[in-house]
């Protein structure tokens, strides 16, 4: 078991904030449907393509939100829609104005609100080689004929209107493409201190000197099992302790005590499965979390017990330890669940040593 095993938050965070994403799309093409369906001139291309966008919008939102897997593919299928809703008429204006004595900066709807965030998302969600293709194409498409046409009709280019659609079609809107490797090098700054702060986490949550995980570590993995699991009595607590151990570093001391501890966690976590926590609880004192109900709590105790017995650790000789096991029942808390391993551990002492004790759950 690992924190892995939770759910992730940026993962969350990503799905949240691309449905804010095509909500806010959505109600912004709703919004510009109802203005153009009240607008007294307005054209059957201003009429039919931002509701024809609502709707398909709405279906890759709603695809999104019943298959969370499908993000990047719902997220570009969504983009082109949009780029192809902007496209349409401002080559639908365009091509009036040049076949007609209209002038395109009094036909051309108002699309420059549009065009930034349409060239900010694949700065954001895409790979950068990707972002720069896909803000060139969106940019060729929409941006790009209009300059044109006003660049070859001065007389419009220099109305205020005409301003507006040059600096916002051209500077404004080719500044974007700067921002990916501006964002790409935040990201790959912010993935650094991740690995940093995982690596450092790493080493909080393992003993120095036996390389499991610590006290802490074992606690936090025990209530994480506890709030995650069904009501079901699933998972396994093993609560052991070396014997004799205050002797073994008495009569050989404290570096053969040290090596005794080693073996011991060594020949445990062979013995494990990977989603087992082995954890070192005290001194002499160590702690196994199993998530899974599928085993026996007592067969693995007697697995861990007869490998610490198998061969002798030198120069020592031969190490037992006694075991308290339980399972964890569908209202522990960390601390009854521990408690009852414990009290199964002193009745192991208490008999003999060397044998494995399971408590009941209550």
């Amino acid at each position: 078991m690992s924190p892995g095993a939770l759910r992730d938050p940026q993962q969350r965070y990503v799905r949240h904030s691309m449905l804010l994403l095509f909500a806010l799309s959505i109600l912004a093409t709703t919004t510009a449907a109802i203005l153009h369906a009240f607008e007294p001139n307005a054209t059957i291309v201003n009429r039919v393509v931002p509701a024809l966008m609502a709707v398909t919008l709405s279906v890759v939102m709603l695809r999104y939100w019943l298959e969370p897997s499908s993000l990047q593919s719902s997220v570009w299928l969504g983009w082109s829609i949009a780029v192809a809703g902007l496209a349409a008429p401002a080559w639908g204006a365009l091509w009036t104005a040049l076949t007609s004595t209209q002038r395109l900066i009094e036909i051309l709807p108002p699309i420059t609100a549009g065009l930034l965030p349409l060239l900010l998302v694949p700065v954001v969600i895409a790979r950068p080689r990707h972002a720069w293709w896909a803000t060139a194409c969106a940019w060729l498409a929409i941006a790009a004929p209009v300059l044109f046409y006003l660049a070859s009709h001065p007389e419009q280019l220099w109305t205020p209107r005409g301003l507006d659609l040059a600096i916002a079609f051209g500077p404004i809107s080719m500044f974007v493409p700067f921002l990916i490797p501006l964002l790409r090098g935040i990201e790959r700054r912010i993935e650094v201190l991740q690995e940093d702060g995982e690596r450092l986490q790493a080493l909080a949550d393992r003993d120095a000197l036996l390389g499991i995980y610590n006290r802490r570590a074992g606690e936090r993995f025990l209530a994480t099992l506890l709030a995650n699991r069904p009501t079901a009595h699933t998972g396994i607590l093993v609560l052991f302790d070396i014997d004799h151990f205050k002797s073994i570093n008495d009569r050989f001391g404290h570096p053969a005590g040290d090596h005794v501890l080693v073996e011991c966690a060594r020949r445990c976590a062979l013995l494990l499965d990977s989603e087992d926590v082995l954890a070192r609880w005290g001194g002499e004192e160590f702690l196994v979390i199993s998530p899974t109900g599928q085993r026996s709590g007592a067969l693995i105790a007697e697995r861990l017990c007869t490998a610490l017995r198998a061969s002798p650790i030198h120069p020592v000789g031969i190490v037992t330890a006694s075991f308290g096991v339980t399972c964890l029942g569908p209202n522990d808390t960390p601390g009854q669940a521990l408690q009852r391993a414990d009290n199964a551990l002193y009745q192991a002492k208490a008999g003999g040593r060397d044998r494995v004790v399971v408590a009941p759950v209550d």
